[in-house]
């Protein structure tokens, strides 16, 4: 999808979200955000069609038909918790005054621990798609346990971002490291290569190059050591990794394969 189809399915889904909400609005006796509406929305569409409205090419034929019938229930919902008789009308009110005292208390607890960008509507919103998930309501539609629920659905949210925020930062530094690694590695292969030793064993193997040389090479105890700096410990892993990155970007091929991969035979490509 371009760029371009992107943004103008952005603006018709604005168009269109808006509208119905301003339409709904007038109906619906209660208070609801435009922002909790088109949540609602996004979640109802997803069940309905398997995919975000933004996502979906058929979004300008689907979206009307699922906010109409969203508009619709909410509504049924609120005239139909009127009519029962003995209803605590004041269950909601208070969930509607709990909400936000609960939400910004986690928000404020979560946001210095996230290394990422997230607005506290988006953090919200997040929210209440998981309390839906887990207990088949919104969370001003629970009546007694929205509470306890609500800052234990947040906290939890929150936990599972940060966990997977941090280890994308761990794999991106990882992933530096390695390619700091491979360069030690290239030196190390290279300062090989131009050693007598290489030369005897060029002669006594038949290479028909002089940038051939054993895999086991990088796992002589000469090569673990200029690597001792990038952890304390076994290197090992470090210095397969580093080959690994060498052959992908194709500095390093195998020439001939042994029976295990440490006997193989690779060249170093000349670039």
């Amino acid at each position: 999808m371009s760029f371009e189809g992107v943004n103008a399915g952005q603006e018709l889904y604005k168009i269109i979200l808006e509208k119905q909400y301003e339409d709904f609005s007038k109906y619906y006796i209660a208070e609801m955000s435009y922002d909790d509406f088109s949540c609602k929305v996004d979640v109802e569409y997803r069940i309905k069609h398997g995919v975000f409205p933004l996502l979906d090419e058929k979004m300008s034929h689907n979206l009307p038909v699922v906010v109409l019938e969203v508009g619709r229930k909410l509504i049924k919902e609120i005239e139909d918790y009127l009519e029962e008789p003995d209803v605590d009308y004041t269950s909601y009110q208070q969930n509607l005054e709990l909400y936000p005292k609960i939400m910004k208390a986690c928000y404020d607890n979560f946001m210095p621990q996230y290394s990422g960008d997230l607005s506290y509507d988006e953090y919200c919103c997040k929210a209440d798609i998981q309390y839906r998930i887990e207990h088949n309501c919104f969370p001003h539609d629970d009546e007694y346990q929205m509470a306890a629920r609500l800052m234990n659905c947040a906290i939890d949210l929150g936990k599972k971002m940060i966990e997977k925020i941090d280890h994308s930062i761990d794999e991106v530094m990882y992933d530096d490291m390695i390619e700091t690694a491979a360069d030690v590695l290239w030196d190390c292969i290279t300062d090989f290569l131009n050693s007598p030793f290489h030369k005897f064993i060029s002669q006594e193997h038949g290479y028909h190059s002089s940038r051939r040389f054993p895999k086991k090479l990088i796992y002589d105890e000469d090569v673990s050591t200029s690597f001792e700096h990038f952890c304390s410990g076994d290197t090992s892993q470090i210095i397969e990794d580093a080959f690994k990155w060498l052959r992908k970007k194709k500095y390093i091929r195998i020439v001939e394969q042994g029976k295990k991969s440490k006997y193989d035979i690779c060249e170093l490509v000349d670039v």
